[in-house]
């Protein structure tokens, strides 16, 4: 059982998130990958991981690049910045031809609680994929539904009931918990712009 510091141990934001996800069973989230459980957006996802690992990679390099020439260092971020941006692109040309619309979620880096139309049991097990706005980066995960309760539904939802699920990640990947992070700290850093 979580204890009230654990649950609380990762920073949360309120974020508008495009959603997407199902129920998946034990031995699909112990044996498989999360991308498969979205064949529709598997290579995107897997370009997504593998851009984001590459920038990792290539980190490691550039400290010691620019000691010996800060010029071509400055020439390989606009380099990495014109790939990051046409990959932005691709992403964004996805999702409006997807017509995805977006949810109001609050997330975390451990995990993430949402609206669904149907109830999800506590304890199932769920494929998640979840495409952040902000620079059109998207993760597939898996996690395990912590909360399932009952919500007041807005006025647009009136004529179905509504619950509030919260799901803690499970397994997720040093890049996707960057591009979480990476996500919560764009939002908190709009938000203070916007105060």
């Amino acid at each position: 059982m979580t204890n009230p510091q654990e649950k609380r141990s990762f920073f949360r934001i309120n974020s508008e998130i495009v959603i997407d996800f199902h129920n998946v069973d034990a031995y699909t989230m112990q044996h498989s990958s999360a991308e498969s459980q979205f064949p529709d957006n598997a290579r995107s996802l897997n370009l997504a991981q593998e851009l984001k690992r590459l920038d990792r990679e290539a980190s490691t390099h550039m400290a010691a690049i620019a000691e010996l020439s800060r010029p071509l260092a400055d020439c390989l971020a606009v380099l990495s910045k014109k790939v990051d941006l046409v990959a932005q692109q691709h992403f964004a040309d996805q999702s409006n031809h997807q017509h995805l619309i977006p949810s109001q979620a609050n997330l975390s880096e451990g995990g993430l609680a949402f609206s669904s139309q149907k109830p999800l049991y506590k304890g199932s097990h769920l494929a998640l994929q979840l495409k952040f706005l902000s620079d059109f980066s998207s993760i597939a995960c898996f996690a395990t539904v912590i909360r399932c309760d009952s919500a007041e539904p807005s006025i647009s939802e009136r004529h179905s009931e509504s619950y509030k699920i919260a799901c803690k990640f499970q397994g997720l990947s040093d890049t996707k918990q960057e591009i979480v992070g990476k996500h919560i700290m764009r939002a908190q850093l709009a938000a203070k712009r916007a105060h």
